[in-house]
């Protein structure tokens, strides 16, 4: 499963990631975050904590 699938059926199963540091959190249903997801999570991780760190800055408001 590549990136864009796997953000795609996490976000529809409503499971939330967000960095800590150089860590991948995760908050979801044991359901769907099972060992062969949470497997996936790690072969992305650098990927994602670049796409959640991207997303954090443009998220930022200039006063």
């Amino acid at each position: 499963m590549n990136l864009v699938k796997l953000s795609q059926y996490l976000y529809l199963k409503r499971v939330r990631l967000w960095s800590d540091g150089a860590k991948l959190r995760t908050e979801g249903s044991q359901e769907i975050l099972t060992p062969d997801t949470i497997s996936k999570l790690k072969q992305h991780k650098t990927e994602i904590l670049q796409l959640l760190q991207e997303r954090q800055l443009n998220n930022v408001i200039e006063v």
